[in-house]
């Protein structure tokens, strides 16, 4: 079985099991530990490489189109479109020898999302999302300034892209009905997609900054079967940032 079809089947199989919610969200911490640990240890090995490791922090704007609650199909709440968050994260990849321009990498960062009602009915209360994207990327460079101390450029523009695994958390929502509350309390691990490019500039042979433009794109679902009814909720997010780090160059 190929990486691809393997990582695929463990999203379908989690997005079409009738689990309660404390152990869905169980099985998706699982779920997610399963996937790093494949995507680590299926990464190609390459005697000779340029690793790496970054750091990173910074801000980001998502739209939420189809942002609200439903009971039954019935739209109990309806929230704001936008929300400001400072995701931060880390990734570790390498770039190849032969190719020195291609090289691969995962990342995993993290955020929070907060969202007002706008009604009806209006509540004062904030829905809030915790979301982690893990993105096996493939990245291009473009090596600039080279010279004895910096082989690869001092300056490196770079480019990458790739799926991305989001696993999405609603700690709690309570949808008030004409008769009782409907309680949300999910989480979703969901395929989206990554776009980012950047540029990156060294200091030392090893060490450098970064500054990057980020794009992300997910789809999250979150539902529960109570006493009032099926809750549903299922947006589209789609995030702008941008975030600075550092960069550490090992292996060559």
């Amino acid at each position: 079985m190929t990486v691809q079809r393997l990582l695929l089947s463990l999203i379908v199989s989690r997005a079409s099991s009738p689990i309660p919610s404390s152990a869905k969200r169980g099985a998706d911490l699982a779920t997610l530990g399963v996937l790093i640990t494949l995507l680590i240890i299926l990464t190609p090995r390459v005697g000779t490489a340029e690793w790496f490791a970054d750091a990173y922090i910074g801000g980001s704007s998502t739209v939420a189109s189809n942002n609200r609650f439903q009971v039954n199909g019935t739209v109990v709440r309806d929230l704001e479109r936008s929300d400001i968050s400072t995701p931060g994260g880390g990734r570790l990849g390498y770039w190849f020898e032969t190719y020195p321009w291609l090289g691969l990498a995962l990342d995993l960062s993290t955020w929070n999302l907060n969202f007002n009602d706008i009604g009806p009915p209006q509540l004062s209360s904030l829905e809030s999302l915790t979301v982690a994207a893990i993105s096996p990327l493939v990245m291009v460079r473009l090596p600039l300034d080279k010279s004895e101390q910096f082989p690869k450029g001092r300056i490196q523009p770079y480019v990458a892209g790739g799926p991305t695994f989001f696993y999405t958390v609603l700690s709690e929502f309570a949808g008030h009905t004409v008769q009782s509350p409907a309680v949300l309390d999910d989480s979703s691990m969901t395929l989206g997609f990554d776009l980012r490019g950047g540029i990156a500039v060294f200091l030392t042979k090893n060490f450098g900054i970064f500054a990057e433009y980020r794009y992300l794109q997910v789809r999250p679902t979150l539902e529960s079967n109570t006493g009032s009814g099926v809750v549903q909720y299922q947006p589209t997010f789609q995030t702008n940032g941008g975030v600075v780090g550092i960069t550490y160059r090992f292996g060559w």
